[in-house]
């Protein structure tokens, strides 16, 4: 109840020191505005507006509106406990708009108090450029064999429209650039996107910028996305010693498994933590491997470290605790 209470009178205090500006329901906002830049008519173009709940109080999201048509919003979670994060994902329509286009997004909340906070999107829609598909996406794919997906991008205009480059900030991908076919006043590339087979295993969600010799306008972006299921699996998932006195060892096993033979080829235990784990008998190919782990604690207090084991078929990391007397 006390608990409680004070929620609500640090909720109060918020919302009548500045009402007009209801800063308290901005606060939960890391950013506000988004610009889109220049993209492609059909691309896939989503941005997500992220928020945290900082207060005591339950925050409810009764909906979300648009000034414009040309972007959709929607809420990825409506009612967020303490510490909660969220999302507005705001969808720019390439497919059904053209040119400039801006959209102000009202957020309506009514828990624990009413408030508006409104979020901005604009950017520009072209409509001489298609790319197909619209976004690439490469699903889920299995660590260590990568993939690829074959992207045509269109011009309709000069003839002597050209793609000079294609970048990435992620090394993980690799594009091989077709030769361009002119016919009248249209431009075609087919391009190959290459997710590589020494990409670490997770979700990830990233861009290819194609840079054209268009003075005006001339970066497209591409959004580009998959999940990497890791080659191998590991019990426990999170490995804990308990309790350990200074001055004692305690040794856990670890159990690595995938579905092709492989070898272990590193444990990296990070630098004074007082873990340790031998390598031998991990280097014959097997699909199954027991590594053993030592802890002798260096010093008082909580352990909590990401061991990184790495093998020839790629890594998976494992998160060690222990308690130290």
């Amino acid at each position: 109840m006390i608990r409680h209470s004070f929620a609500s009178l640090t909720l109060i205090a918020l919302v009548a020191t500045c009402a007009s500006a209801q800063e308290w329901a901005t606060k939960m906002f890391s950013e506000r505005e988004h610009d889109f830049g220049a993209v492609a008519r059909g691309a896939e173009t989503i941005h997500r507006f992220e928020f945290e709940n900082k207060y005591l109080e339950d925050i409810h999201i009764a909906g979300v509106r648009a000034s414009c048509g040309c972007t959709t919003p929607s809420v990825s979670k409506d009612t967020l406990k303490t510490w909660e994060k969220g999302a507005i994902v705001a969808k720019f329509n390439t497919d059904r708009f053209m040119g400039r286009k801006q959209a102000t997004l009202t957020v309506t909340i009514d828990k624990p108090f009413y408030a508006e906070v409104q979020l901005n999107v604009t950017g520009y829609i072209r409509p001489d450029v298609v790319i197909n598909p619209g976004m690439v996406n490469f699903g889920d794919v299995n660590q260590s064999s990568g993939a690829s997906q074959k992207v045509q991008v269109s011009y309709a205009g000069r003839n002597d429209w050209t793609i000079n480059d294609v970048r990435s900030v992620n090394e993980h991908f690799q594009v091989e650039l077709g030769d361009a076919v002119r016919t009248g006043n249209k431009v075609t590339y087919d391009m190959l996107v290459h997710l590589k087979p020494n990409a670490p295993s997770g979700f990830f969600k990233d861009s290819l910028t194609i840079v054209t010799n268009d003075a005006r306008n001339a970066r497209l972006s591409l959004p580009i996305s998959g999940k990497i299921a890791s080659a191998l699996t590991i019990a426990p998932a999170a490995l804990s010693f308990g309790e350990v006195s200074m001055g004692d060892s305690a040794v856990k096993k670890v159990i690595v498994q995938s579905k092709e033979p492989f070898v272990v080829l590193q444990v990296d235990c990070g630098q004074n933590t007082g873990l340790t784990a031998p390598l031998q008998g991990l280097g014959v190919p097997q699909k199954v491997h027991v590594v053993p782990m030592t802890f002798e604690p260096l010093r008082q207090g909580d352990l909590q470290q990401q061991v990184v084991i790495t093998t020839n078929v790629g890594s998976s990391n494992l998160l060690v605790t222990a308690n130290v007397r």
